[in-house]
């Protein structure tokens, strides 16, 4: 994830390391530019992600400064319209758009 996002904005994400991570596994660089974040899940083909989880990640990486003003989340498996829903309203009621 983090070498796509580099080739993508010309930007150096760095990964966080094992333990907790406020809801990110990674971030660019702190350049002056616009906060970018991550957070990659990875399921076995027939396991499904759990919508409480991820809305605590969002919720997690909403509390820290600064604010990332843009989070990115990418899932090995597909997810359901309605989870998708759900994470894209926590999301704007965390101030993202």
């Amino acid at each position: 994830m983090a070498a796509l996002l580099e080739a993508e904005t010309g930007r150096r994400f760095r990964l966080q390391k094992s333990g907790s991570q406020h809801g990110m596994d990674g971030e660019a660089d702190h350049d002056g530019g616009a906060v970018l974040s991550f957070e990659a899940k990875h399921y076995l083909a027939s396991g499904r992600p759990e919508l409480r989880s991820l809305l605590g990640e969002l919720v997690e990486v909403s509390d820290l400064l600064p604010q990332p003003d843009l989070w990115l989340l990418a899932t090995t498996v597909t997810m359901s319209p309605g989870d998708l829903r759900k994470i894209n309203q926590a999301g704007v009621g965390s101030g993202y758009v």
